[in-house]
């Protein structure tokens, strides 16, 4: 049902630059090139291959591999059925069967391609025939489920410490067998996970010449959940030169490392540079490192869903099927844990089982957290929970009414913690973007603006959806409602230079009106002071500030002592995001033109922002506060100090703060419509 509504919505064109990157290598495979050109960047090696079979049977149509999916999918439920009804009973059996196949996201990521719901039925199918070949103690049921296993685990790195667990519980066990019959079977299934794994160790020697055990983008994964940027869930820092096109995506991530060492590294040395990168983090920031870490478990553990391009809140937003109650994270978890909790004398005879919810639920802490990366630890928490939902009943029957109190408590205060506000921000606002790129993309233009028009509503602060759609414009000959997205975006965002630069290219140098024409300045003309302000002022009108600099910088050359034009190339650097820089040349301004109030109260706000961009909320609040009493005009100002106290805890302070902004706002005035959002935010939060 899911599968048929989405066929009939836009959302089928829905996707993501792993998905991308997935098709791609899919059409390579097609074509004969069966190794691929180049070392695995992502995780699950088998899935291209998947896809690619399916192009080879079906053509380019992508309806077949959804039904499979689904089909899949759906046997993955049974597994887990049979998996419970094994460990702990039929009537288990059945409720984790069902939990398995009411759970939103699953019906959702059904339908999604990417590997993270299909590689859950190698997962569970190697564990049913695990569990299957060592009551029977069958090697060759053994070694096939190691290989079912092992495919998870190169899907999935992380899983990786799973190499050691059947070894482990065999070491604990205590029967008449003797250590090397306890040891045989748990061997061999040690022998088809490490065949599996080296499998594609080897073809990554092949193909790349370099030993790469997985995939060499686990360092650039953990250094964007570690870095004083990351918030918990996937966030890209700006500066790294990664470039969003599926088909330099993972080649663009050695670009910094490169630069940084001095040399064109090899995948290895990029995922080293990054991981390293990641761990001078907590080397250099402890505290923060280890709140962030606090924040991640808490996520983890959070009924909200962690999403990205496909994000499940934007889905159930869309689509009718997924308005239904269905199961959820917050539902699962609680009964899940207590499941634990209840079988914790059996930790070694489901040992495995155990280790998969610790490293998943891990994985998250220590990288980031993810919906789909999620999987895993939801499936494993519907197999402990089951068991949970049958003791409830049963000690029900039995009349055991204080257990059923005291778990029905633990329940409660799980669930409360479970459904506790998460603290995140609305991410629909990337899902919107995707979708709007897909339709474009296809031609299906009128439905792409009202995407990219959503996009906006959801977040008017998203500097490169505001990108997309102006480029998206601009291709079509509407320049002058691309230009307008443009300057609104760069009146709310204080670091936006690929909308500077596609600014200028919009208005191809073409001189604005009134400001007495573009003159070669530099060139040797004799130009006065006068024009280059003129020049630059009417550069400013239009939010032009690129353009001005660049008519200021060598004007500067000639005028070396101009406070005026030192003044207008500090406001220039200041509206490009360039803080360190405008903070500068305000000083130098101010030194030059010593009466000028305005300047230094600018200057006070240049550093309250750079302060901000690092983190610095006493220095950003020191410098705001001195802004304001230098020019107790700036509406920027009191801007700056509004999203301090908002950051500090201080609503009152904060709303007061903007509310000043607003009262005191030109025509100019840069963030004052933020100002305004951030009022109502607060003032809703109070209602």
């Amino acid at each position: 049902m899911y599968l048929w509504q989405l066929r009939h919505s836009p959302l089928s064109l829905l996707g993501s630059t792993d998905t991308e990157i997935y098709l791609s290598q899919a059409e390579q495979i097609a074509r004969g090139h069966w190794l691929g050109n180049e070392v695995f960047f992502q995780s699950g090696f088998l899935y291209p291959y998947f896809l690619a079979l399916f192009r080879l049977l079906f053509g380019p149509t992508l309806l077949p591999v959804y039904v499979a999916q689904v089909v899949i999918d759906s046997i993955s439920a049974v597994l887990l059925c049979l998996l419970a009804k094994r460990f702990f009973g039929a009537r288990a059996g059945l409720a984790a069967g069902l939990a398995y196949g009411l759970y939103g996201p699953f019906i959702a990521g059904s339908c999604q391609l990417l590997l993270d719901l299909p590689i859950l039925f190698p997962l569970l199918a190697g564990l049913l025939l695990y569990s299957h070949a060592k009551e029977r103690c069958n090697p060759g049921l053994t070694l096939i489920a190691g290989i079912l296993l092992g495919l998870a685990l190169v899907s999935r790195p992380y899983l990786i410490p799973l190499l050691a667990v059947p070894v482990v519980s065999a070491l604990k066990r205590v029967d008449n067998t003797g250590l090397t019959g306890r040891l045989r079977l748990p061997l061999i299934a040690l022998l088809g996970m490490l065949l599996m794994l080296m499998t594609v160790t080897v073809r990554n020697r092949i193909v790349g010449n370099e030993w790469v055990f997985t995939n060499a983008g686990g360092g650039f994964v953990f250094y964007l959940g570690n870095n004083p940027e990351a918030e918990g869930g996937f966030y890209l820092p700006d500066g790294l030169g990664i470039d969003d096109n599926p088909f330099r995506y993972a080649a663009s991530t050695l670009t910094v490392p490169s630069r940084e060492l001095g040399h064109d590294v090899t995948w290895s040395e990029g995922s080293s540079f990054w991981f390293n990168k990641g761990l001078s983090y907590w080397r250099e920031a402890p505290g923060a490192a280890m709140r962030l870490l606090l924040k991640k478990g808490a996520l983890c553990f959070n009924n909200h869903e962690m999403g990205d391009n496909y994000d499940y809140n934007y889905l159930k937003f869309k689509m009718p099927l997924l308005h239904f109650p269905w199961l959820c994270f917050g539902v699962v978890a609680p009964f899940g844990v207590l499941g634990m909790v209840l079988h914790r004398r059996r930790l070694f005879e489901l040992l495995m089982l155990y280790s998969l919810v610790f490293l998943v639920a891990a994985s998250q802490v220590l990288i980031l957290v993810y919906t789909r990366h999620r999987y895993v630890l939801a499936a494993m928490l519907i197999f402990f929970g089951s068991s949970a939902v049958v003791s409830l009943v049963e000690w029900w029957r039995e009349r055991r009414f204080r257990k059923v109190l005291f778990s029905v408590i633990a329940l409660s205060l799980l669930a409360l913690f479970m459904f506790r506000s998460a603290g995140v921000a609305d991410v629909r606002f990337r899902s919107a973007l995707t979708l709007a790129n897909g339709l474009w993309n296809v031609g299906r233009q009128e439905d792409a603006y009202r995407a990219y028009d959503e996009m906006l509503r959801l977040n008017p602060n998203f500097s490169d959806g505001a990108r997309d759609y102006a480029i998206s414009l601009a291709s079509v000959g509407e320049k002058a409602k691309a230009i307008e997205i443009l300057t609104a975006m760069i009146d709310r965002t204080s670091v936006f230079p690929q909308g500077h630069r596609l600014l200028k290219e919009l208005y191809q140098s073409k001189a604005p009106e009134g400001s007495g024409g573009k003159k070669a300045f530099g060139s040797g003309a004799r130009n006065t002071e006068d024009d280059a302000v003129n020049l630059a002022q009417g550069y400013f009108r239009q939010r032009r500030f690129l353009e001005a600099k660049e008519v200021l910088v060598p004007t500067l050359q000639r005028f070396k002592d101009s406070g005026r034009l030192v003044g207008l190339l500090a406001y220039a650097e200041d509206h490009l995001g360039n803080f360190r820089e405008a903070v500068e040349l305000y000083q130098k301004a101010h030194a030059l033109v010593p009466g000028d109030s305005a300047l230094a109260g600018r200057q006070e706000v240049a550093s309250g922002f750079l302060s901000l961009m690092g983190k610095d909320l006493s220095g950003a609040k020191a410098a705001f506060t001195r802004a304001v009493s230098s020019a107790p005009e700036s509406a920027e100002a009191y801007y700056g100090l509004g999203v301090v106290l908002r950051k500090e805890g201080k609503s009152s302070e904060a709303a007061a703060a903007f509310q000043k902004c607003i009262s005191c706002a030109k025509t100019q005035d840069r963030w004052v419509e933020r100002a305004k959002e951030d009022l109502e935010k607060i003032v809703n939060v109070d209602n």
